[in-house]
């Protein structure tokens, strides 16, 4: 039983066309699913004999021991292999979506710490003209009360406006 699960685990092929050989397994018993060939011949009305081959996956232990599984013998290999096809695309897109979310969230984030420095600066410069009201209220300041108004307003407005960014 041991050698059966250590094999089990190791593809038994990497080349080919029959990629799927060994790297997929039943849905209803777990064995290995292996490659082989079904066919049919007919006579066409020409007496010609015809034969077609169908490469095909089979059950291991459907086909060797029939007590073992109670799914099917044979599996398509064209319906195999776009399903696996299919799967393969999905995740793929999954991990391309998953890194763009984060490059959109890496470049959001750059955004926000950038409009945050932009803020606070914005909040300096207001406690600086806050504090300058003071020198011209003193009579120390070089600065027009009226020039001093439309800068603490100028300010404030921007400041809101910094705000709703960051938010």
């Amino acid at each position: 039983k041991a050698q059966t699960e250590h094999n089990s685990e190791v593809p038994f092929t990497t080349r080919g066309q029959s990629l799927l050989v060994g790297n997929v397994y039943c849905g209803h018993c777990g064995a290995k699913l292996t490659l082989a060939t079904a066919g049919r011949s007919y006579r066409k009305k020409d007496g010609t004999l015809v034969k077609k081959t169908y490469p095909c996956y089979k059950c291991y232990n459907k086909a060797m021991s029939p007590g073992k599984c109670d799914g099917q013998t044979t599996y398509g290999t064209t319906v195999l292999d776009n399903l696996v096809d299919q799967i393969i695309r999905i995740q793929l897109e999954r991990i391309l979506l998953q890194k763009q979310h984060d490059r959109e969230v890496s470049v959001a984030k750059a955004k926000v710490k950038l409009l945050n420095d932009q803020y606070q600066q914005k909040q300096r410069d207001y406690q600086d003209l806050r504090a300058e009201t003071l020198k011209v209220i003193q009579g120390t300041s070089r600065l027009n009360v009226d020039l001093l108004n439309s800068l603490v307003d100028e300010t404030t407005a921007q400041l809101k406006e910094l705000e709703g960014q960051v938010q």
